[in-house]
């Protein structure tokens, strides 16, 4: 059984990923590749008999945050939770993408043209589907179900709400050490059980 996560840990390999270094995109690899298949996975069954596999989506997926961390765009990811979150999105563009070509194959069995511009116009303007929403909401609610604690729930809420620690401090009355111990557990948990 696994003890408990390390805090440092995590943020070296964090910042490993921040920097562009193959280490960081091999441990998120390591720690998310698999749930972003099943969440993958469980769009694509949808469409029985098509081409679509998941694990090339979600392989997709990781080489988009291979590029993106050697060009620099991941520096704003600062935690383990910013970063499944963002995995996730990419997740949810990539799977829509891949679906939207399969369903407009032509009787030839070659992909209808569409322009890169048209593309990125339906990724952007495109709201997320249902089924986004549903797995947010799943993962949300398990999330705050594995807290127990109504301290805990209501301060990992104010946190992905985008609350700072001082203002978390601030709403709950609580010291700045007890709110740090406290988002500590949280992220214990969530690394231990949601990934």
């Amino acid at each position: 059984m696994d003890t408990e996560i390390d805090p440092a840990e995590i943020s070296v390999w964090i910042q490993q990923l921040r920097r562009g270094q193959a280490e960081g995109i091999e441990e998120a690899w390591s720690r998310f590749f698999s749930k972003l298949v099943q969440i993958a996975g469980s769009r694509t069954r949808r469409f029985p008999g098509s081409t679509i596999d998941a694990e090339d989506i979600v392989a997709s997926v990781f080489e988009s945050a291979w590029r993106a961390s050697k060009e620099g765009r991941l520096a704003s990811i600062r935690n383990c939770d910013e970063l499944w979150w963002w995995l996730l999105k990419i997740t949810d563009f990539k799977t829509t993408d891949h679906v939207r070509r399969a369903t407009k194959k032509t009787s030839g069995g070659k992909v209808a043209h569409v322009s890169v511009d048209d593309q990125i116009l339906a990724l952007i303007s495109r709201d997320p589907d249902p089924q986004f929403w549903a797995v947010l909401d799943e993962e949300f609610a398990r999330g705050l179900a594995l807290l127990g604690d109504e301290t805990l729930k209501q301060i990992a809420v104010m946190k992905l709400e985008g609350y700072t620690n001082q203002e978390i401090e601030e709403r709950t009355k609580l010291a700045p050490a007890t709110v740090t111990r406290k988002l500590r557990i949280i992220r214990n948990i969530w690394a231990k059980e949601m990934i």
